[in-house]
């Protein structure tokens, strides 16, 4: 009997942890992607930072009061949510601490909902703000680059509607894994080539490409670590992906912190990533580094300034640091960044562990994207950052059966 009360109080419990945790959730990943929509103009800005705030609450109410903390437990939430709170007054980024909430409010929820939740919220915000344009409530804005129209399709910049499409696919890739077939790589062909033509965002689109070929190269694994000396290759590769946060993190920032435009190999690679080597470096030289990160003001194309493309008083003033990687550590802190990395590191190595790797497959593709992008800490694109602290259930992905896709397929196809 006793064992039963027990039973019912602890399913009670996690029921409500649950429900405080959904509500918070789906206000945060509305509003977040709401921000970075033209319907945010319809919205007063003080009465959307209040859902934040009543979110950011929910979330301490569950990891104080609903959550299971052990001693170890504490002493993370502690260390974490103090750095992350100097950070944020240090950086100005008040945003960064209901984030580092909802991805420590994830103990006992399930990813595979989560990213179902995160599926549906943003795609029904992405559709409402296009329709918008469509019936002349808000402007579809567009701009002009080298005669070259790009379109934001809703959003307040091109570059934000095509991230939002790479991180939807590596959604809809995740929750297919176990059934991924042609109509799947047809659509991510169909999106690589509607955000070149719309948008001609160049970090998504080798994002979109990567995750195409390692959905293809997941998908044939089973076959390959049949191989004698590719299936010997293939794990250890795999398994030592976990390194991949730190050796991406390490390689831009010292391309970056070293660039000068006497070397003739910088100054192409700069022309490459469309000047982001150059602007990072000048944020390195003028601001340097913090261990708690600093203020520094960025100015960017979107949303009213969308104006002032082209313009000459506009393209004096533009400051932007697009590569996440840079932009943490010179806004955020040599800390935080470390222990940021380190989590992720972490969860990519228990993922392994598990044998989940398409899992970690699409965070590669994230990981490279964010070289040159700077969503990788923004869970309104990046709902994968919630996989550092929430539940996996099932058994390993795809690693008892062949692969749905099969060389005839592919072979016709």
């Amino acid at each position: 009997m006793e064992t039963t009360v027990k039973q019912r109080e602890i399913k009670n419990r996690v029921s409500m942890a649950r429900l405080f945790f959904g509500v918070s959730f789906a206000i945060l990943i509305a509003v977040r992607t709401i921000q970075t929509t033209v319907l945010s103009s319809f919205f007063p800005g003080n009465f959307l930072s209040g859902l934040i705030g009543v979110a950011a609450i929910l979330l301490g109410i569950k990891i104080l009061v609903l959550d299971r903390i052990t001693n170890v437990r504490a002493v993370l939430l502690a260390v974490t949510v103090f750095i992350t709170f100097i950070v944020s007054r240090t950086s100005g980024s008040h945003g960064l601490i209901p984030t580092v909430l909802l991805v420590l409010g994830c103990s006992e929820v399930s990813f595979k909902r989560i990213i179902k939740g995160y599926l549906i919220i943003v795609v029904s915000v992405l559709v409402i703000a296009y329709l918008s344009t469509l019936v002349g409530l808000t402007t579809n804005l567009a701009f002009s680059d080298s005669g070259n129209m790009r379109y934001a399709m809703g959003t307040i910049y091109p570059t934000d509607f095509a991230a939002h499409i790479f991180y939807l696919l590596c959604v809809y890739i995740y929750l297919k894994s176990e059934k991924i077939n042609l109509l799947d790589l047809g659509l991510i062909v169909i999106a690589f080539l509607g955000v070149s033509v719309l948008t001609s965002t160049q970090a998504d689109m080798i994002g979109i490409g990567m995750l195409f070929f390692l959905t293809i190269l997941y998908a044939f694994q089973n076959k390959i670590k049949r191989g004698k000396y590719f299936g010997r290759v293939y794990n250890r590769i795999t398994k030592s992906l976990f390194f991949l946060p730190a050796i991406i993190f390490f390689v831009t920032c010292t391309i970056t912190f070293t660039f000068n435009y006497q070397n003739k190999f910088f100054v192409e690679l700069n022309d490459t990533l469309t000047n982001r080597l150059a602007l990072g470096n000048h944020a390195y030289l003028v601001n340097g580094l913090k261990m708690f990160g600093q203020y520094i003001i960025q100015s960017g194309w979107g949303g009213t300034r969308s104006g002032m493309f082209n313009d000459a008083i506009g393209n004096l003033t533009y400051f932007f640091i697009d590569s996440s990687y840079i932009g943490m550590i010179l806004c955020y802190g040599v800390i935080f960044t470390v222990m940021t990395l380190g989590a992720i590191s972490v969860n990519l190595y228990l993922r392994i562990q598990a044998k989940d790797i398409l899992y970690v497959f699409i965070w590669l593709s994230i990981l490279v994207v964010s070289v040159v992008d700077q969503h990788l800490l923004e869970v309104q694109y990046n709902v994968f950052l919630l996989g550092i602290c929430s539940r996996f259930v099932g058994i390993p992905r795809n690693q008892n059966k062949e692969p749905y896709i099969k060389y005839v397929e592919l072979k016709e196809w």
